[in-house]
């Protein structure tokens, strides 16, 4: 995977959350992040990791670079029924699989996305205490289970995950160094 196919989907997306990510990033095919790139945005505002699946389904994670902010984006190319409700918000529920047992977290404001190059998906946000609920739940995942409008959409693996966020951790630490 090269780190400008998963950021180019992302384009649109990002573009909607006020940053557009264009740097390249750290990525990996074996080892902590196998499957997974991290980039800054290029406005500076946060970092990005995303994997692309084998079905073309794209899941991202954004972490703000406040670290109270998280969004996790997901799209498909092949995904062709939303594009009518594009900028509509909507409920979703994700389930995720964690070593705990199922863990459902709630978006009654997700997003729904679509790029003029074809791209549709959705956007989901926490921030503050729901943000720190977010991570302590996504950082135990194996898998996502999308849940819109009460309809499942996929089931989607989450490898690495810790290793990920680590990763996330470190390159919004980054934007925040200061100049020496």
């Amino acid at each position: 995977m090269k780190t400008g196919n998963w950021l180019g989907r992302t384009l649109g997306a990002a573009a909607l959350l006020g940053g557009v990510p264009v740097a390249a990033g750290t990525s990996a095919k074996a080892g902590p992040l196998a499957g997974w790139e991290v980039a800054p945005e290029a406005n500076g505002a946060g970092c990005i990791a995303g994997q692309v699946l084998p079905d073309g389904t794209l899941t991202s994670f954004r972490q703000a670079k406040s670290g109270t902010e998280y969004y996790m984006v997901f799209s498909n190319p092949g995904w062709d029924s939303l594009r009518p409700h594009a900028n509509q918000r909507i409920p979703i529920e994700l389930l995720f699989g964690t070593t705990k047992g199922d863990q459902r977290v709630h978006d009654d404001d997700a997003l729904i996305i679509a790029t003029a190059n074809g791209e549709e998906g959705l956007i989901a946000i926490w921030s503050g205490d729901e943000a720190k609920a977010f991570r302590r739940t996504v950082n135990r995942a194996r898998n996502v289970t999308l849940i819109g409008q009460g309809r499942e959409i996929g089931t989607y693996p989450l490898t690495r995950l810790p290793a990920v966020l680590a990763a996330l951790d470190r390159c919004v630490a980054g934007l925040n160094r200061k100049p020496a």
